[in-house]
């Protein structure tokens, strides 16, 4: 049996609609769907990450659904390969492909169904995949990264779209950062890696890479892996917690900086593949700027699967974070005498997942 991995899989159970109504389950032909991959970083190069982001858009004339994302949906070929192996998501660690667990209980409490020309999508990272602790683009060439989708349920068929890019030969700074990479495969895992902290022999070399070359395009790696170091305890500065904290914050400023794009004239966010997880650990290191920066996440990833899985934690709560849900969508869950409106939370969900 040849083993499919799926972007959105259908999910079937026993489904009521708003006063008990039952929901009409409607599985889609491929007529029905528009998916489209597509890839949001400028320019990347070996031992970097990419961010891809996967759409699925009813342009039928009715409604579909139910509809479940299986995050595991991405496969990888590259430029010496035959085959295509699969993309685990690096959310949690090595190698576990997997919603994060809020997330995948609302997707089981809120089932969605899209209307015609609404749709749904998913950012993620495609970056660390191999379990001898080797990156997925350890050198230049052409890449080809394509998603599959079911479109029928008992017939098993697949829609699938295939895109091409290239990992590009870095030069200049960029160059000679690669080249030392090259020589430190430990230091290329975890600067790519979006979770796991560096080991505490790596960091005198990730720190002198900060300081020689930074202006390079690794250098955001390098600020986010020294990050997670002091975050992880895997090192510890020699300073209050409360300074400590600061020097948190500072580091992960330095990657979820905007800049002034040339063209449009107008300030945007870096494309750096791993900012939505930067954004979320900044938000707890700098508790002053925490509205700020989870609205940074509401209005410029709101598909990112790590926006996704902290959103769902926060309707799910009770407090701050629940009023932050109610404060980004201006939706009330609990009302003013303190009583929470019936399916506000499942509401705030459904918006907050389907587009038109």
């Amino acid at each position: 049996m040849t083993c499919l991995y799926t972007l959105f899989a259908l999910y079937a159970p026993c489904l009521a609609g708003a006063g008990g109504i039952p929901l009409a389950l409607v599985y889609p032909n491929a007529e029905d769907i528009d998916l489209k991959i597509e890839i949001l970083n400028d320019v990347t190069y070996p031992h970097q990450a990419l961010r891809a982001r996967i759409t699925l858009k009813n342009v039928s004339e009715r409604r579909l659904g139910p509809l479940y994302p299986a995050i595991n949906g991405l496969t990888l070929k590259g430029p010496l390969e035959s085959k295509f192996h699969v993309v685990p998501a690096p959310l949690y660690g090595k190698d576990r492909p997997t919603l994060p667990s809020n997330a995948g209980f609302m997707w089981d409490k809120v089932p969605l169904f899209l209307e015609p020309n609404e749709y749904i999508s998913v950012s993620r990272p495609v970056a660390v995949w191999r379990r001898d602790g080797g990156t997925a683009f350890p050198k230049p060439g052409t890449h080809f990264l394509k998603c599959t989708y079911r479109v029928a349920d008992k017939e098993a068929k697949y829609l699938e779209k295939v895109i091409q890019f290239k990992i590009s030969e870095p030069k200049g700074e960029d160059g000679e950062f690669y080249r030392l990479l090259q020589k430190h495969a430990g230091v290329a895992w975890a600067m790519s890696h979006p979770i796991q902290p560096p080991d505490k022999e790596d960091l005198p070399l990730i720190k002198e890479l900060i300081r020689k070359y930074p202006q390079s395009s690794y250098a955001p790696y390098a600020h986010f892996a020294l990050a997670r170091a002091w975050i992880s305890g895997v090192e510890k500065p020699s300073a209050s917690r409360r300074i400590c904290q600061a020097m948190i914050a500072d580091e992960l400023d330095k990657i979820i900086k905007h800049r002034l794009d040339p063209v449009r004239k107008v300030v945007v966010a870096e494309s750096f593949p791993y900012r939505p997880r930067a954004l979320i650990l900044q938000s707890y290191a700098d508790i002053a700027g925490r509205r700020t920066t989870l609205r940074y996440l509401h209005t410029q990833h709101e598909d990112a699967l790590e926006w996704i899985g902290e959103f769902a934690t926060m309707v799910l709560g009770h407090g701050h974070g629940l009023g932050a849900a109610e404060d980004l969508t201006g939706r009330r869950i609990i009302s003013d005498l303190g009583r929470e409106e019936p399916g506000a939370r499942e509401e705030i969900w459904r918006i907050f997942r389907v587009k038109r």
